[in-house]
């Protein structure tokens, strides 16, 4: 298991506070630092499940969500890789940027909801889930309800992208 995070702070602190990588019995190894530059600099990591979960209420960094970024993240994944993306956000369609990369880089997309459990303080979340098979996307993708797109496909890049396009 790999770790991406930009804080050292939040590093510390799920390290003392929390035993979910103290007590796996995985090899995990964090890295320290802009997850988009770290792995733009890495060599092919090949991962099975790529999760970009770096949305912290309704923050959009623009960076992690370009034409540029999807390049990067598709470098990464094995053949049969899927990358999961949380396109939840209260005033934003994320979900027209990452399906806008993900048509540009030729891989399938769909969008599901997890369901919310009030008593276990758990809310939806949207996810995006991209994969290069649009089978192996269904199969994984399988027994769960997807989401229509929230609108027209926003292709965000390095050099052009703005919240107000996607704004619902």
């Amino acid at each position: 298991l790999s770790f991406f995070e930009l804080d050292p702070l939040v590093v510390a602190l799920a390290q003392r506070r929390f035993t979910y990588l103290a007590r796996t019995p995985a090899a995990t190894r964090i890295a320290v630092g802009d997850g988009r530059l770290l792995l733009a600099r890495a060599a092919r990591q090949d991962f099975d499940v790529l999760v970009l979960d770096a949305f912290a209420s309704d923050a959009v960094p623009v960076h992690l969500l370009t034409l540029e970024a999807f390049t990067a993240y598709r470098r990464h994944l094995a053949p049969d890789g899927v990358l999961l993306a949380n396109v939840s956000n209260r005033h934003l369609a994320v979900d027209r940027v990452v399906r806008a990369a993900a048509r540009r880089l030729g891989l399938a997309c769909a969008v599901i909801e997890t369901d919310a459990d009030a008593a276990r303080f758990v809310s939806k979340v949207r996810w995006a889930v991209l994969a290069r098979d649009p089978a192996q996307l269904a199969r994984e993708i399988e027994g769960q309800k997807t989401l229509a797109a929230s609108g027209s496909e926003v292709l965000w890049t390095d050099a052009r992208a703005s919240v107000w396009s996607i704004r619902k």
